[in-house]
Parts: C-alpha cells; sequence; structure tokens
C-alpha cells in the first residue's frame, strides 16, 4: 500500500514536472515572438537597453530578418536574467523593477478573475438545482442566461461610477459584471449543466440511486474534478473581458491588461511591456496545460 502511494506520489510530481516544462518552453517560443515585435515597436535609438527610450528619439532602421543575431542575443541574455526573477528595470533613471511590477499587475488581475469565477460558479450551480422547477427555469432562468449575452461593455460603461469606488461592493459589482456579461455566464452554466447531468447519468451514479444511496455522494469526486477543469478552462476568456475593466477604470485597477495597455499606448515602455507580458504567458499557459491534463489524464475524455 505504501509503496503504490509512492508511485501516485511520483507519478503526479512527473506530470506536474511535465506540466512546467511544457509550459515554460511554449512560453519562451511565444516570448521571442513577442520580443520581436517589441523591438521593431521601440523607436529609440538602442543604446545600454534595446527597450529603453533615450532623447532624441530616432528610429533605427531595424529589421526583424537581419537583426535576428542581436536579437536572439539579447533575448537570451533577458531569459537568462528572467530565472532569476530579474526583468530589468524601467529605465536609466527609473531603477522600478519590472518583475515586481508586474507580479503586483498579475496578482491583482488574478484575484479579479479567481472572484469573477466564484460568482459566476456560484451563480451557475444555483441555477442548474433551481432548473428542475420548470417555472423557474422558464421565467427566471432563460432571463438570466439571455442578460449574459450583453456585450461586457455595455454593463462596464452603465456602471462606471464603480470603477473608480475602492470599496469592496464596488469590487464584487464589478467581478459579477464580468461574470455576467459577454456570454460568460451562459458559457460557464452551459458547460456545467451538460457535465452534470451526463455524469448523474453515468451507470454507477443511477445504480446507487435505485439502490436508495445518494447518488451525489457517489458522484462528488468527478463533479469537482469537473469543476476545476471547466473553471480553469474559463480563466483567459474572463482574463480577455477583465482587460475591458481595467483599461476602462482608468488605472484604479492596475492589472495585466491595464499594465500592456498603458506600456503601449500610454506611457510607451517597451521593457515594462514584454516583462509584464511575458509573465502573463507564462501563467496562462500554464493554466492551458493544467486544463489539458486534467481533461485527458483526469477525466479521460
Amino acid at each position: 500500500m505504501q509503496r503504490m502511494k509512492k508511485m501516485i506520489k511520483k507519478d503526479i510530481l512527473y506530470d506536474f514536472l511535465k506540466i512546467f516544462s511544457k509550459s515554460l518552453i511554449t512560453s519562451v517560443v511565444i516570448g521571442y515572438f513577442v520580443f520581436n515585435i517589441a523591438y521593431l515597436r521601440n523607436p529609440c535609438v538602442m543604446e545600454e537597453n534595446i527597450f529603453w527610450c533615450q532623447e532624441p528619439k530616432v528610429k533605427e532602421e531595424r529589421s526583424v530578418i537581419f537583426d535576428q543575431g542581436l536579437i536572439f542575443s539579447e533575448y537570451t541574455k533577458w531569459i537568462a536574467s528572467a530565472v532569476f526573477l530579474d526583468f530589468g528595470v524601467f529605465g536609466i533613471n527609473d531603477k522600478t523593477e519590472i518583475y515586481t511590477y508586474a507580479f503586483n499587475a498579475l496578482s491583482i488581475s488574478f484575484s479579479m478573475i479567481i472572484m469573477t469565477l466564484l460568482i459566476g460558479l456560484f451563480i451557475s450551480i444555483l441555477l442548474i438545482f433551481l432548473q428542475r422547477f420548470r417555472f423557474i427555469a422558464k421565467n427566471i432562468i432563460e432571463p438570466i442566461l439571455s442578460l449574459s449575452l450583453i456585450h461586457l461593455a455595455i454593463y462596464a460603461i452603465y456602471f462606471k461610477f464603480f470603477l473608480t469606488d475602492s470599496s469592496i461592493i464596488s469590487l464584487l459589482l464589478l467581478c459579477f459584471i464580468t461574470a455576467l456579461g459577454s456570454g460568460i455566464l451562459f458559457d460557464f452554466y452551459t458547460l456545467l449543466n451538460n457535465e452534470h447531468n451526463f455524469i448523474m447519468n453515468k451507470d454507477y451514479v443511477t445504480f446507487a440511486r435505485d439502490s436508495g444511496f445518494k447518488p451525489y455522494r457517489f458522484a462528488f469526486k468527478e463533479l469537482i474534478m469537473s469543476i476545476i477543469y471547466i473553471s480553469t478552462s474559463r480563466i483567459p476568456i474572463i482574463f480577455g473581458s477583465m482587460i475591458i475593466i481595467e483599461i476602462l477604470s482608468q488605472g484604479h485597477y492596475q492589472g495585466i491588461g491595464f499594465s500592456i495597455w498603458r506600456n503601449t499606448y500610454q506611457e510607451v515602455n517597451y521593457g515594462a511591456f514584454f516583462g509584464v507580458t511575458f509573465l502573463s504567458v507564462v501563467v496562462f499557459t500554464f493554466s492551458y496545460y493544467l486544463t489539458e491534463y486534467i481533461k485527458l489524464s483526469v477525466l479521460k475524455k
């Protein structure tokens, strides 16, 4: 028994390392393409750092083809430093660490994403249990789901006065409209409902129900794993919607989306832009591979 437990732990550790290595390799490849874009867009004279801007701003002749030697060399140096969480600083006169800046932005975005997920999950589960009542299903659930098809921007603009309010009520409202808008709730509810019906109609659950046992007790583990899989698969979609909220907040919520937009269009800094983008790619790529692992290895779909 002990030997089996050790083998299971070893397999889980191996799978985790495999997911981590795949996400890291994918992130490095994606990061290289973004690095090329940042290099080409930067209008400044290249001196100590290819991203730093110094006066006068004179655009050099840059080529994504003929400058590959320089780009690859600079990218390799950046990755070597990034391994030790050194993403560089904002500029010669601004020693703000980009990694700290990117991590703080990621923390804000992820806290809002997790809160949005929990709200969407709670509403979806509630609607699934209420749908057994025909009157509620037709007169309450369907209208709520139809409201979810309204674009998030409309909700955000209508409740814009909450975007610059620091209260917990405002934060909950913003996460609620994010969970509701752009079809996110409709999508979340549909996936969870289909998975719930599929699992509850499996032979072992039906047998438990017919034998007088509580079916949810037998299906609990599979239901939980399905919830985790569906929830993690919704993270990139919610992140895309969260960008709208962050930008419309005019800097009140300085998450990943706002930071990328700000350093690309508002206060241009391609070093900060690339650092924030790279960290977000690492995290969301890991989330993607974790979701696929749950789907293929745990749920075996």
